[in-house]
């Protein structure tokens, strides 16, 4: 009538050192494998990017800039920790 879990914690709880042996093997053997991580499992953070790309259909290169691109980067300057800008 007992279920497979039942089964399994009635286990553990008779045989409590063996249990409590095994969850001590398990945490030393994740704390060794841990501390053995390379250094090269991290990846590498680089600078957020974000890219614009402004269309304005009909309308010449010159046009463009001056009407969408020029304003764009006024205000783009003025954001904080803003390292680059490129146009």
């Amino acid at each position: 009538m007992y279920s497979l879990i039942n089964s399994l914690v009635i286990g553990a709880i008779r045989a409590r050192y063996v249990t409590l042996i095994a969850a001590l093997v398990i945490v030393l053997a994740g704390a060794i494998a841990w501390h053995r991580l390379p250094l090269e499992a991290y990846p590498e953070l680089s600078n957020p990017q974000v890219r614009i790309i402004s269309l304005y259909p009909g309308k010449g290169a010159e046009e463009v800039e001056k009407l969408v691109t020029i304003p764009l980067e006024k205000e783009l300057y003025g954001i904080p920790k803003e390292t680059a800008l490129r146009s």
